[in-house]
C-alpha cells in the first residue's frame, strides 16, 4: 500500500484519544473498526426486559480477515443475569476497496445473544447501572518492502544511484501493507567482512494509538512474529525475545538485525522485506448503562 493511504491511516488515528478499552459508540483507527448499533442496548433497560447488543464491524483493510473474534460481556455479576461471562462469535469480514486515497469499508453486523436477548433480575439491593464491553480481536500477516544499495567495498563511489554505506527509508521509501503496525523507519548500514559484507538494518514499527498486539496461541502476551530477509534470500537475524518474537508492548518499538551476505558485483540494488505476524486486539465499552428496577420506570 502506498504512502498516501498510509498517512491517510495515522491522521485518523490522531482524532482518537484514549488507548486499549475505549468509550463511547464506536473506534475510528482504520483496521477492522467496532460500532455499537443503535438502541442494542437501549440507553436505559428495566428489570427483567429483554434486550439485545448489536454490533456493526467495518474491515478498512483491502483483503479478506478471516478469524475475528468478537466478544461481548458486562459489568454485572452474573447472579443478576444478563451476560454470562464473555460470549464470543468468530467471522470473517470481506476485503475493503481502495481506490487512490479513499477507503470504501467492508461491514458486517452482530447480534448478541444470537437467539432470545438478555434480562436483569433481582436487582431490589443490587446496582442499578451496567457497562457493556466489547473486545475484537483479528489475525494480520502483512509486509513492508524498500530497496537497498549494496556495495562489496563501502568506500566504493557509486555514481549511478545514491549507494551510502548508511542510509535511512521512511515516508514513500517504504511499501507496507495497510494495517494498525507500519514500518517507521528504517536504518541501514553495511560493513566488509573479508570476503563478505555484513548487513545492519534497524527496524523502527509504529502502532495506532488504540489496540494492543496480542500473541496469536494465548493471548497473554504482547508477542509478534518478525521476519527480516533480503529479496536475494537471506534471512537476518534479528534481537528478539524469542526466536522470531518481538515483544510490542508500546506504540513504538524497534529491533536491531543484521545477515551476512556475498557480492559478485561491485554493488547491487536489492530488496529488503519486513514480516510481521500477529493477532490484534482492540476494546469498546459503553455506559454506565441505568437500569431502572422493578417499580421505578423509565425516565
Amino acid at each position: 500500500m502506498r504512502g498516501g493511504l498510509i498517512l491517510m491511516f495515522f491522521v485518523v488515528v490522531l482524532l482518537v484519544s484514549s488507548c486499549g478499552q475505549q468509550g463511547g459508540q464506536s473506534t475510528n483507527i482504520g483496521g477492522v473498526d467496532i460500532q455499537f448499533i443503535e438502541n442494542q442496548p437501549p440507553s436505559q433497560l428495566r428489570e427483567n426486559a429483554h434486550f439485545n447488543v448489536g454490533l456493526k464491524l467495518k474491515n478498512n483493510i483491502p483483503e479478506t480477515m478471516q478469524g475475528v473474534e468478537v466478544c461481548v460481556s458486562d459489568s454485572l455479576s452474573n447472579e443478576y443475569g444478563g451476560i454470562s461471562g464473555k460470549e464470543c462469535q468468530t467471522v470473517s469480514i470481506s476485503a475493503a476497496e481502495h481506490d487512490g486515497g479513499s477507503i470504501f469499508p467492508e461491514e458486517k453486523t452482530l447480534l448478541f445473544p444470537q437467539g432470545g436477548g438478555y434480562y436483569y433480575s433481582g436487582l431490589e439491593q443490587g446496582p442499578d447501572s451496567t457497562i457493556f464491553l466489547v473486545d475484537v480481536t483479528y489475525p494480520l500477516q502483512t509486509k513492508s518492502r524498500t530497496d537497498i544499495c549494496l556495495k562489496k567495498d563501502p568506500a566504493y563511489e557509486v555514481t549511478e544511484i545514491q549507494c551510502d554505506s548508511n542510509m535511512i527509508f521512511s515516508g514513500g521509501s517504504i511499501k507496507s501493507d495497510f494495517a494498525p503496525i507500519v514500518v517507521d523507519r528504517i536504518e541501514t548500514s553495511i560493513v566488509s567482512e573479508g570476503t563478505q559484507n555484513r548487513v545492519y538494518a534497524d527496524i523502527h514499527l509504529r502502532k495506532a494509538s488504540v489496540g494492543d498486539v496480542v500473541y496469536s496461541e494465548d493471548h497473554t502476551q504482547n508477542l509478534m512474529g518478525i521476519r527480516v530477509s533480503l529479496g536475494s534470500g537471506e534471512v537476518f537475524d534479528c534481537d528478539t525475545v524469542q526466536d522470531g518474537y518481538l515483544e510490542f508492548d508500546g506504540t513504538d518499538e524497534e529491533v536491531s538485525c543484521d545477515t551476512t551476505v556475498i557480492l559478485e558485483e561491485a554493488w547491487q540494488v536489492d530488496s529488503l522485506n519486513v514480516e510481521l505476524v500477529y493477532d490484534y486486539s482492540i476494546g469498546l465499552n459503553i455506559g454506565p448503562v441505568p437500569i431502572k428496577k422493578l417499580g421505578e420506570g423509565l425516565d
